[in-house]
């Protein structure tokens, strides 16, 4: 996604970035109202990795987009050293700032998946669908 210059994956990055957003405030807001400090903690734990990954996202994204920006002057389509030398230094660099948003967004899935499961098999019936 960080490689391919010739298509603007913008998009994809503002779709994750709302999805994370959302999952992130729905965790901060769940905080607020549960009766236990332990499952509070976690659920801040998790809207803080959620957030953390969007924040990310949002800053790799901002990255991808100066490239485009950054290509269409005249100065650097003129010369291919000065364009390959800003393809790859900013497009390793969304790259890993990418990577490490979706390590941060797994572990607030993560940590809300298992407390969710926790959650569910509080009651007998939990899988009853009949």
């Amino acid at each position: 996604m960080f490689v391919n210059f010739r298509d603007d994956t913008t998009n994809i990055t503002n779709a994750g970035f709302a999805i994370m957003a959302t999952l992130s405030a729905l965790s901060f807001s769940w905080a607020r109202v549960v009766e236990s400090d332990e499952l509070k903690d976690r659920l801040m734990f998790a809207g803080e990795r959620l957030l953390h990954g969007t924040l990310l996202v949002l800053v790799a994204s901002i990255l991808k987009y100066c490239i485009f920006s950054l290509l269409k002057l005249p100065y650097i389509t003129n010369s291919a050293i000065l364009e390959g030398a800003i393809k790859f230094t900013v497009g390793i660099l969304s790259m890993l700032i990418f990577f490490n948003a979706v390590l941060f967004a797994h572990t607030g899935l993560r940590v809300l998946n298992d407390l969710l499961l926790l959650r569910f098999t509080r009651h007998r019936d939990w899988d009853d669908i009949w």
